[in-house]
């Protein structure tokens, strides 16, 4: 039961050339570890992530297999954009999504584009699909999707409630009675450009049925805004999760969308694995920069502090 588009990916992966499996120290920066600690590592290839995270993004599913289960759970990128800092680790929750109880991600697809991350920030993370998170690892909750920026960090109830400036108008959308993409589009355009008055669905996993519905129905909403949910990035808001549990988290690649992003990217990907021992490779992400046109997810081995073929 799903809707799948033929979509035509551009697709550039850059392949190591390295015959062997080992992993090696980049030649273009200094990780201070030697090739024995780095192979100890859990690695998965650079290029199989690229691949994957291509495939994902092309799959324009409806649900995963039933109303039960939304998209996001399979298909799609979900990821964060974040800030470089010595001072915190950026996979952790941040003191705003601590007080509000909910991180805020975007949520990317070939039918569901944006032009940017949050913030303009120029790099971050990617979340493993909830499906085929490994049950060694953190389960993220995801609690709700705003098709398009609604003010989240200003909200109660983990982000996903009102605000307190539209505490009718702004509640969640199926307590309104908005359960449609057209509805939502009405609602949105009555103040196109207050993220306070918009309304974020309901995707909690303990909705059952009504899930995977809404999560279509707020893709379906933020098309009929377009070039809104184009030039404004969308929010998937998460359940805030423990402070400095690195190695437990379901983070599938460091990555970066602008090259100014890049040597932040390197940062995370170094101080990750010093913390856990675990390599995680370095994606290039090429947002569109026109709403028909498509991501593209490169694995360089130049872009690596740690090298993963």
């Amino acid at each position: 039961m799903f809707a799948e588009k033929n979509v035509r990916l551009l697709l550039v992966i850059v392949l190591s050339g390295c015959s062997s499996p080992d992993i090696t120290t980049s030649n273009s920066a200094d990780s201070g570890t030697t090739l024995a600690s780095v192979q100890k590592a859990t690695i998965k290839s650079g290029s199989s992530v690229a691949l994957a995270l291509s495939t994902r993004y092309a799959d324009t599913r409806e649900n995963c297999g039933k109303e039960s289960m939304p998209a996001f759970l399979c298909s799609g990128v979900i990821l964060r954009g974040t800030e470089a800092s010595t001072q915190y680790d950026s996979w952790n929750p941040s003191p705003t999504a601590v007080r509000v109880g909910g991180v805020s991600f975007s949520y990317i697809r070939s039918d569901y584009n944006i032009r940017r991350l949050a913030f303009d920030y120029s790099h971050g993370y990617i979340l493993m699909p909830v499906l085929d998170t490994p049950g060694t690892k953190y389960q993220m909750e995801i609690l709700c999707f705003f098709p398009v920026d609604g003010a989240s960090d200003n909200r109660s109830e983990s982000g996903c409630g009102p605000t307190a400036t539209y505490p009718v108008d702004s509640v969640p959308c199926g307590r309104q009675g908005i359960t449609t993409g057209e509805q939502w589009r009405d609602h949105f355009y009555r103040h196109p450009t207050v993220y306070q008055w918009r309304c974020g669905f309901d995707v909690r996993d303990d909705i059952d049925a009504v899930a995977g519905r809404n999560f279509y129905q707020g893709l379906h909403g933020g098309r009929l805004v377009s070039p809104n949910s184009f030039n404004t990035p969308n929010d998937l808001k998460v359940k805030v999760w423990p402070q400095n549990i690195p190695g437990e988290l379901p983070i599938e690649a460091f990555m970066y969308t602008l090259p100014a992003g890049l040597a932040g990217a390197q940062y995370d990907q170094k101080r990750f694995y010093s913390l856990t021992n675990i390599a995680l490779p370095i994606i290039s992400v090429k947002l569109p920069a026109a709403q028909t046109g498509s991501a593209t997810f490169t694995y360089m081995p130049t872009d690596q502090v740690i090298l993963i073929p």
